[in-house]
C-alpha cells in the first residue's frame, strides 16, 4: 500500500474497482473503495481523501446523485472528482461539477496524468 494521498474509488464493477486500486497503490497512492455512491458517502464520513474517482452509472446511488449530495455537504463540497463513464453524452456530463471526465475505456497514462494533476504524490497525506 502506498503512502501518498488517499483516493476514494467508487465503481460498481469489481474488476475495474480492484484494478484501479492496485494500479494506484503501485504508483504510491493510498486507496479505499466503494461499490456505489451510498457506500462512497459512508466512507467519506470518516475520511477526507484528496480525490474521488467516480463511476457515473451505478446501482443504489449513481454518480450524478452522489455528486449532488457531495456538493451539498459543506465539509466535502470542494473535494476533487474524476468522473468515469462509458456514455459521454454532452448534456449530462458537461453540467456535472467535476474536475475531469475520463471516458471508458481509458488509457492508463491518461488516468495517471489526471490523478497526478489533482492529487500530486508530493502533497502531504490527508
Amino acid at each position: 500500500m502506498g503512502t501518498g494521498p488517499l483516493i476514494l474509488i467508487i465503481e460498481d464493477d469489481a474488476c475495474v474497482r480492484e484494478s484501479l486500486s492496485e494500479l494506484l497503490e503501485l504508483e504510491g497512492y493510498r486507496t479505499t473503495v466503494a461499490r456505489h455512491g451510498e457506500e462512497g458517502l459512508a466512507r467519506l464520513a470518516g475520511l477526507q481523501p484528496a480525490l474521488v474517482i467516480l463511476d457515473l452509472h451505478m446501482p443504489v446511488l449513481d454518480g450524478e446523485r452522489f455528486l449532488e449530495r457531495l456538493r451539498a455537504d459543506e465539509r466535502l463540497r470542494h473535494l476533487a472528482v474524476v468522473l468515469m463513464t462509458g456514455s459521454c453524452s454532452g448534456r449530462t456530463v458537461d453540467r456535472l461539477p467535476v474536475q475531469a471526465v475520463l471516458p471508458k475505456p481509458f488509457e492508463v497514462d491518461e488516468l495517471l496524468r489526471l490523478v497526478g494533476r489533482l492529487a500530486p504524490l508530493d502533497a502531504a497525506p490527508v
